[in-house]
């Protein structure tokens, strides 16, 4: 459910990339099954620009019990067509990782604002009958974190 190319359906209150607000998320590169690169677009008002991001996921299974999904924006030249820096400030490393991605035209000619997603991602854990999913996130300068 939560590591699918269609649009999200999964809910987490009050997530800045990850609530009920109107989200489309799809995948652009396929590097094995357990690492892609999404974008994700998503407003979260009616007045409120689109705002979009490109990041790498990866979901990595650490027991028997317990599956990790975590994703990070990376170096990206989407012909955005603004000349904002965009730059990972938690996960430096990511900003090594240089691709180019063909964008749509909005984006293109700057209709809708870029956002870097430092990290965020999923802890999902088997408890006795019961399924625990914590989530973290930390998108440009916002910080949030809901278990």
């Amino acid at each position: 459910m939560i590591w699918n190319p269609h649009p999200v359906k999964f809910y987490i209150n009050e997530s800045v990339i990850s609530g009920k607000e109107n989200i489309t998320r799809k995948i652009v590169r396929v590097y094995d099954p357990n690492l892609i690169m999404i974008q994700q677009r998503y407003k979260k008002g009616s007045k409120d620009r689109q705002k979009y991001f490109y990041a790498l996921a990866k979901k990595a299974h650490l027991s028997e019990d317990k599956t990790i999904i975590v994703m990070t924006s990376v170096n990206i030249n989407d012909q955005d067509s603004s000349n904002e820096k965009h730059k990972n400030t938690i996960i430096e490393n990511a900003n090594l990782f240089k691709t180019s991605i063909e964008s749509e035209e909005d984006i293109k000619q700057g209709k809708l604002k870029k956002v870097v997603v430092n990290i965020a991602g999923y802890l999902i854990e088997k408890i006795k009958k019961d399924i625990h999913i914590t989530y973290i996130e930390s998108v440009s300068d916002i910080h949030v974190l809901i278990a």
